[in-house]
């Protein structure tokens, strides 16, 4: 959509449509949906730029992005309040067949009206829910939902007998991402591990942010060898990825088997084989640069 095209539609609105979401603002939205010169405006712009047929699909879609449920039973119902009127105006006496029928479109029009409201009440509830169980840098699942979530599982667990597993993950080096590339490149190291997290687990897998740079993976009826091969394959994908800079992560590893069990000891311990990797990780690294030095220092005559 061209820049002359978004300008039939309201600044607030063109703000809602760069970023994919719907404004709760229903009145604003009504009004310039019921507003016949910018509507006939926008649509011959369209007609005009793209030919009718690909500008009448443009400006379907276009309107399906901008306006809610709530802004097109209104549209509905101011025609059907039209119709009414037009329709009484033939009444010539009470109770005859277009008093009727002009009765029948007003409370048609009020139920249509009534129902957008409704959607579009599911509709930002289901917003809201979403929110308050979602992470809402990387669309995974918050804090609140991972102990919910443990909660369930260590139920499960306690009345099949079957195992799950918990994966502690920490990106290494945020601070320094931050410092050389700005916070900018730190918040995409941060979705880039999400989203390795959501395409590489199954589909009984939850993926949640644990802390600013910590993530979890819950992994349902899952033993020890496996998440260590879970691990290894998240390990692996973030070696590969060709995007700059590379990532690396330490991952700690529990698995509750029952017995009453704590979820803070399995997080505990999860925690605990974290950062004994990472601390190994560190003393390879540095024993790597001490060697490093030793084979580069020039000799002295």
């Amino acid at each position: 959509m061209t820049d002359h095209l978004r300008a039939y539609i309201p600044q607030d609105r063109r703000h809602a449509l760069a970023r994919g979401v719907d404004l709760p603002d229903r009145t604003h939205g009504a009004v310039m949906f019921a507003d016949v010169t910018g509507f006939t405006r926008l649509a011959e712009a369209l007609s005009q730029s793209l030919g009718p047929r690909r500008g009448a699909e443009e400006l379907t879609t276009l309107l399906n992005q901008v306006y809610t449920a709530f802004d097109r039973s209104i549209y509905v119902a101011a025609w059907m309040n039209l119709a009414s009127q037009l329709v009484a105006s033939q009444s010539q006496r009470l109770l005859d067949a277009p008093f009727v029928l002009s009765q029948a479109f007003t409370v048609l029009g009020y139920a249509i009206a009534l129902g957008g409201a409704l959607l579009d009440n599911a509709r930002l509830f289901e917003q809201v829910r979403h929110l308050a169980v979602s992470d809402p840098l990387t669309g995974l699942a918050n804090y609140r939902r991972l102990l919910d979530v443990l909660e369930t599982e260590t139920e499960r667990t306690n009345r099949s007998g079957r195992p799950f597993a918990l994966l502690l993950l920490d990106l290494d080096g945020l601070k320094k991402i931050n410092d050389t590339y700005g916070h900018l490149v730190g918040s995409r190291a941060i979705c880039r591990v999400g989203d390795i997290l959501r395409i590489h687990c199954r589909s009984i897998d939850t993926a949640a942010r644990y802390g600013g740079d910590e993530f979890a993976l819950v992994l349902p009826e899952s033993e020890e060898t496996e998440a260590e091969s879970v691990a290894g394959r998240i390990r692996h994908v973030m070696e590969m990825d060709p995007e700059k800079p590379p990532l690396s992560a330490s991952i700690g590893v529990s698995v509750y088997r029952g017995g009453g069990m704590r979820i803070e000891k399995l997080l505990s311990d999860a925690d605990a084989r974290l950062y004994q990797e990472k601390s190994k990780r560190g003393r390879r690294a540095t024993a790597g640069g001490a060697a490093r030095r030793r084979i580069t220092r020039p000799h002295t005559v």
